[in-house]
């Protein structure tokens, strides 16, 4: 009974407070783990990359399940009286909107994650990209938070990869050396940047240090 209570307590508390935590998760947890943890950067945004592509998709299909979180705002014309049969029709098609969003997440981006992590935790060489930063995009003012980064090939063709969580913002033309997860596109850690837009574009590995 006791464990019941402060099961529901805590419930409540997380139901209460989920704006709070979901920000503290995205906006601030990250910077202490990379910026402060006393370990590689690579090793550091790798756990912050599970923490995040973990708890997204578990915080998605949650808030499309909970019978007790408002999908439709009290101020939505959905939600105001005479639409409650148009209401009724909404409800489930956000729910599995929302549903198919997480098993998106999870296939895209937490499956490969998890398979890119386990390949470096088992003592795989890690892979190094270089490359020159062809494009990089983020919503204005985001660039700390997320940037997608477009490396230009030898061929021609380019390669995206993303970088999160980085007070070191990519600019275009450099040439970056960096080691990343390919399956999963994700930057681990920029090792070097130069303006040399001649470097071309390889992805190698390297022991692990």
């Amino acid at each position: 009974m006791c464990w019941t209570k402060l099961i529901e307590s805590l419930y409540a508390f997380l139901l209460k407070r989920w704006k709070i935590l979901l920000a503290a998760t995205i906006f601030v947890i990250p910077y202490f783990i990379i910026y402060g943890a006393p370990f590689p950067e690579y090793l550091s945004r790798l756990i912050n990359y599970g923490i995040f592509f973990t708890a997204v998709p578990i915080w998605i299909f949650w808030w499309s399940l909970d019978p007790n979180i408002e999908r439709i705002p009290k101020s939505a014309k959905l939600a105001q009286p005479g639409y409650e049969k148009a209401r009724g029709v909404a409800e489930p098609v956000i729910r599995l909107l929302f549903c198919l969003l997480s098993v998106t997440v999870v296939l895209t981006v937490t499956i490969p994650f998890i398979q890119d992590s386990a390949n470096l935790i088992r003592g795989s060489r890690k892979s190094i990209l270089q490359g020159v930063v062809e494009n990089r995009s983020s919503y204005i003012g985001t660039s700390f938070i997320n940037q997608n980064v477009m490396f230009s090939e030898v061929n021609g063709s380019s390669q995206s990869y993303r970088l999160m969580y980085s007070l070191r913002r990519l600019e275009l033309g450099e040439c970056v050396r960096c080691i990343v997860l390919p399956k999963s596109r994700l930057i681990l850690e920029v090792l070097t940047t130069n303006t040399d837009s001649h470097c071309g574009y390889n992805i190698s590995s390297m022991k692990r240090q």
